[in-house]
């Protein structure tokens, strides 16, 4: 599978579905920052399990080790949480927060700082 491939399926199959971006865009804005604290780790983490599944998966089509395969999905999820607007995680105090879970949500920087060293510069 081509590298266009896989991110024309990855955007096809989360747009497939008419109530994804809403949800997720409620998800972000009002759900999280009206649950448990409990609640919140417990929906990270298995955000986090269904990531490693997406890494795993796109490790072996793409042909990347599975950091790469991580950075990817974890890309293109943010990607499509931005594309919803729906980045507005709650303010939960951060100490509170198991590290998986914290990681999780810190997670965005140096994703972003590792692509940019990768992708070559416009020409």
């Amino acid at each position: 599978m081509t590298d266009k491939d896989y991110i024309e399926m990855f955007y096809n199959t989360a747009m497939s579905d008419d109530s994804y971006n809403p949800l997720l865009a409620r998800l972000e804005r009002a759900i999280e920052h009206n649950i448990s604290l409990c609640s919140f780790v417990d929906s990270k983490r298995t955000v986090l399990d269904r990531f490693g599944r997406l890494a795993e998966a796109t490790a072996a089509v793409l042909k990347l080790d599975i950091s790469q395969a991580n950075d990817v999905v974890s890309t293109f999820g943010v990607l499509l949480v931005g594309a919803s607007r729906a980045d507005q995680t709650p303010n939960f105090d951060v100490e509170l927060i198991p590290s998986d879970v914290r990681e999780l949500l810190n997670s965005t920087p140096p994703i972003w700082d590792r692509l940019s060293v990768a992708l070559p510069s416009p020409a």
